[in-house]
């Protein structure tokens, strides 16, 4: 018999967090809340857009009544430079989201502080170029169907 999925977790038993079947978010007392702990779902953010580093923070953010799970980067060569990402979660019937295979990467070029427009569906820079006031910055978008999100162990020993 084919397995079903009974709960938000099903693969929590065997100790690893997988996007493919996990949610990233679950509605818990009507508030849309992170399945696993900030740890867990930063490991589990494999960003591999050139030389992005290390994910600095992560947020869920509600768009045009969808969820997405954002992620915010910084260059490893030259830290002034930012990257966000826009993964859209798709849901469920129980308030789970998981992730889509489709997300967008703003990508400062040069810019510290990059963000997506979603009515426009552009990337924009809200800051100037750095070291140059008054110069504004410009961000590449980068669309990809790639998996944002690796499975990982939840717990690291």
């Amino acid at each position: 018999a084919a397995a079903t999925l009974t709960g938000p977790c099903i693969h929590a038993q065997e100790g690893y967090f997988n996007p493919a079947t996990d949610p990233i978010l679950s509605t818990t007392n009507g508030r849309v809340r992170f399945v696993q702990s900030e740890e867990v779902i930063a490991r589990a953010a494999d960003v591999r857009i050139g030389t992005l580093g290390t994910v600095e923070s992560f947020d869920k953010l509600q768009i045009k009544g969808n969820w997405y799970f954002t992620v915010e980067c910084r260059f490893l060569p030259d830290k002034d430079q930012s990257a966000k990402v826009y993964l859209k979660l798709r849901p469920d019937d129980a308030g789970n989201y998981y992730a889509d295979t489709l997300w967008v990467a703003c990508i400062g070029q040069p810019c510290g502080s990059c963000d997506w427009d979603p009515d426009s569906g552009l990337c924009f820079c809200k800051t100037d170029r750095p070291g140059e006031p008054g110069v504004p910055g410009e961000c590449l978008q980068v669309w990809s169907t790639d998996p944002l999100l690796k499975k990982v162990k939840i717990k690291e020993y």
